[in-house]
């Protein structure tokens, strides 16, 4: 019990000391206070504004927390909008040239052997069959030889030689042959009136039966005959005619239907039923054409439509301008130079423009006379107030009756009367 009620007596008096230490520390504070120089670094003021010594100010410090500084608000980001790119518009691919040595060269329509220059229909390009196909199958790598039979190497006109001469075979060297030197041959489109009807060519090869004569167009044959000469009309009249394949590699017959691209045999050197020629391809046509002021039946020079289909074959497009000529290309036609365009006229000056007519000066109306006063109105002329009514006079008493005069009055009257009378005159 006696330390029990020590423990207790103990903690009783435990807050009584705090309270003591309090009030001795501030009077020990306040005291200090009052000694404090101004202006100590150990001195503080209260909110009244006396000086406090740093303990006391360390008891009466309350401590204000300071508000966060919010955030600077970063301006919003205006997005850019996107620049829109215009679609690039496809660049159009410029027809691919053709090279510059495809494998083969040619003359230009109507330029024939020297020996037949005059003979040729120089300047004519146009294409008379522009929707054939070349008549031989010609693979890759592979070319035809047009040329002259009589002109070259063992023709009957030509240097001497043998047919299989290499000159006979170059391809760089392609010629047209219509027209040229044929006696009684007519022919109304040659200047000179006849000479050779079609084009002939010779197969890539000097070598007899092998190479594939093909039908130009869709048709139907319309001869074969001992002279191996093969006809085929086409859908819009136009006779085509082969010659000199071998009878024995013909394969079509009269009225049959052919499509464009069939076999109707092959290359030869028959003529007349027996070998009388060079190894080569007659090709010809026939057209109704008008000439002058007619229209006849009659061949048509073949070389152009050759040569344009020539090049379809060998991949060179776009042969035929748009007047249906064979195109001029230097890159393959010997001796061609393109045409100058034509200089355009110049073009006016440009007229001066006019100077705009001054609109018209409206004239200043002339000034609006004053108006007028107007008259004042006259007033109403006043009727004058009729004068007073005189009085009625009194009634006029009659007369008093005349008083007869007597005879000295008329006598008196009568002298004065005459003697007025007298001074009068």
């Amino acid at each position: 019990m006696p330390a029990a009620k020590a423990e207790t007596k103990a903690t009783a008096g435990a807050p009584a000391a705090s309270a003591r230490r309090d009030v001795v520390a501030y009077a020990f504070a306040k005291g200090a206070a009052r000694v404090a120089p101004a202006g100590n670094a150990d001195t503080c003021a209260d909110p009244g504004g006396r000086l406090l010594h740093q303990a006391k100010c360390e008891l009466n410090q309350t401590t204000t927390p300071t508000p966060p500084i919010p955030p600077t608000p970063e301006p919003p980001v205006t997005p850019t909008p996107p620049t829109p790119t215009p679609p690039t518009p496809p660049t159009p691919t410029p027809p691919t040239p053709p090279a510059v040595n495809p494998g083969f060269a040619y003359y230009a329509p109507g330029d024939l052997h020297p020996e037949d220059k005059k003979r040729g229909r120089a300047g004519d390009r146009f294409v008379y069959l522009p929707n054939i196909i070349y008549p031989l199958k010609l693979g890759d790598g592979l070319h035809p030889h047009m040329n002259s039979q009589i002109r070259g190497p063992g023709g009957y006109l030509g240097p001497g030689g043998g047919q299989c001469d290499k000159r006979n075979y170059d391809p760089m060297f392609q010629r047209d042959d219509f027209c040229e030197l044929r006696d009684g041959r007519k022919t109304e489109m040659c200047p000179t009136g006849e000479g050779h009807q079609g084009q002939d060519i010779r197969p890539p090869k000097c070598e007899d039966k092998k190479w594939d004569v093909v039908a130009v167009v869709d048709g139907k044959i319309t001869q074969v005959t001992s002279n191996t000469t093969v006809g085929l009309r086409g859908a819009d009249g136009t006779e085509y005619l082969y010659l000199h394949m071998h009878s024995s590699t013909i394969k079509v017959k009269v009225g049959q239907s052919v499509k464009q691209g069939d076999v109707l045999g092959r290359v030869s050197n028959i003529m007349g039923g027996k070998v009388a020629t060079t190894i080569h391809l007659h090709f010809e046509a026939r057209q109704s054409i008008q000439i002058g002021s007619k229209v006849v039946s009659t061949k048509v020079p073949v070389f152009a439509s050759l040569v344009a289909a020539y090049r379809k074959s060998k991949g060179i497009e776009n042969s035929i301008d748009a007047d249906g000529k064979l195109v001029i290309d230097p890159n393959v036609e010997i001796g061609a130079v393109l045409p100058t365009p034509p200089t355009p006229p110049p073009t006016p000056p440009t007229p001066p423009t006019p100077p705009t007519p001054e609109p018209p000066v409206t004239p200043t109306p002339p000034p609006t006379p004053p108006t007028p006063p107007t008259p004042p109105t006259p007033e109403p002329p006043v009727t004058p107030t009729p004068p007073p009514t005189p009085p009625t006079p009194p009634p006029t008493p009659p007369e008093p009756p005349k008083q007869e005069q007597g005879w000295w009055s008329t006598g008196w009257k009568y002298v004065t009367d005459w003697w007025a009378g007298y001074w009068k005159k």
